[in-house]
């Protein structure tokens, strides 16, 4: 009786504890823990490098719910506080459980703890020994601690070997240049004679004649520029005048046709006026024989 009753009072706690909980992601689990979502732990855990805690469980299940229970009232929820800083915590609520078969290799019995790399593949860590048929079922906290402590280890173990991986690489690529250049040099001193200050000599001068060619190149190209600019002014010069020349041939035929057009006007008037004084002459003339007329008719009277 004593038992039904402490199991009750435990599921109240943890019911109410549920109820206070600020993450959405804690699903009863505790706002202690940082949980995270699911579609985000994969990409959360690549940006920071840390392996991934993957929680899979059902709000109908009893196994599910005894679990919350234990992480709730567990006397080593410290130390599951503690490790859980240093993985991507996640937990998946009915619907949220990831269809991926790599998160069910022995069947879709819940819950189920996975041990995750940053890239979300599981790693070599489960509770077999105590669990031959369900791998991944971990229902008490200190074997989940156990799981947490081995996958930290793995993942410690394989930086290192990449760490170290990454040096001999490194080591490698240096005393590949290294024999590199003691292979040219080595090949320097044999074209001149083995005399490593013959070489160093050699080396200078190619350097010199190196630095001389590309300023002669420079002011070769320098010196092209400045031409084909002057071309170009030259160019504009000469278009310039042309339209120089078009304009004052069409202004000097404007003024030819100008004086053509006075010179013929001034012939009008002069043939005008020789014309007028001819009739002037005729008039002249014909009044002075009227008046000689005159003259001789009163000279017989």
């Amino acid at each position: 009786m004593r038992l039904i009753s402490l199991v009750l009072v435990l599921a109240v706690l943890a019911v109410n504890a549920e109820k206070k909980e600020k993450n959405p992601h804690a699903h009863g689990f505790g706002d202690d823990i940082e949980w995270v979502k699911w579609d985000n732990a994969i990409s959360t855990a690549m940006d920071v490098h840390k392996p991934i805690f993957l929680l899979v469980h059902k709000t109908w299940c009893g196994a599910c719910k005894s679990l919350k229970n234990a992480f709730r009232v567990s006397t080593n929820r410290g130390d599951l506080v503690k490790l859980s800083e240093k993985f991507i915590m996640t937990n998946t609520e009915d619907d949220e459980e990831p269809e991926d078969e790599e998160y069910a290799p022995d069947g879709g019995y819940i819950p189920r703890i996975f041990f995750l790399d940053e890239f979300g593949k599981r790693l070599p860590v489960d509770n077999k020994k105590a669990y031959p048929n369900n791998h991944y079922y971990y229902p008490q906290v200190a074997d989940i601690i156990k799981g947490m402590e081995k996958a930290l280890k793995l993942v410690e173990g394989e930086g290192k070997k990449e760490t170290e991986s990454k040096k001999e690489e490194e080591a490698k690529e240096v005393k590949k240049a290294d024999q590199k250049e003691e292979s040219e040099e080595k090949k320097e001193e044999e074209k001149t004679g083995g005399c490593p200050h013959a070489a160093k000599a050699k080396a200078k001068k190619e350097k010199e004649q190196k630095a001389k060619k590309e300023k002669k190149d420079s002011a070769k190209e320098e010196k092209k520029s400045k031409k084909e600019k002057k071309e170009k002014k030259d160019d504009a010069s000469d278009e310039e005048s042309k339209e120089a020349k078009k304009e004052k041939k069409s202004d000097d035929k404007e003024k030819k046709s100008s004086k053509k057009s006075g010179e013929g006007k001034k012939k009008e008037e002069k043939k005008e006026k020789a014309k007028s004084d001819k009739s002037k002459s005729k008039d002249g003339e014909k009044k002075e024989k009227k008046e000689k007329s005159k003259k001789n008719a009163k000279t017989e009277l």
